[in-house]
């Protein structure tokens, strides 16, 4: 969403991400700086090993990955949903 504010409107991306609502923006921006750590590392390991067939390997280790991680997401999230008793204490 900052990346296309940025390119087609007249406000650059960093006006766009301080339109964002702060709690949103903190997220995202944790995000992003975990997934390009992550591709970086991801390289550097490839590199120091044979330093072959990099995008092939970053590509099925995070598919897999990703279909764990938004499994977790989907049981945390329906958990909240459904019993949100259990997450939510009122005085």
């Amino acid at each position: 969403m900052i990346a296309i504010a940025g390119i087609f409107d007249q406000e650059s991306a960093l006006r766009a991400f301080r339109a964002l609502p702060s709690g949103y923006g903190l997220i995202l921006l944790v995000s992003w700086g975990i997934l390009i750590w992550g591709v970086i590392a991801s390289y550097r390991v490839n590199r120091q090993g044979d330093n072959q067939h990099f995008i092939e390997r970053f590509i099925c280790l995070t598919a897999s990955l990703s279909i764990r991680a938004y499994l977790v997401y989907a049981v945390l999230a329906n958990l909240i949903l459904f019993c949100p008793g259990w997450f939510i204490h009122r005085n």
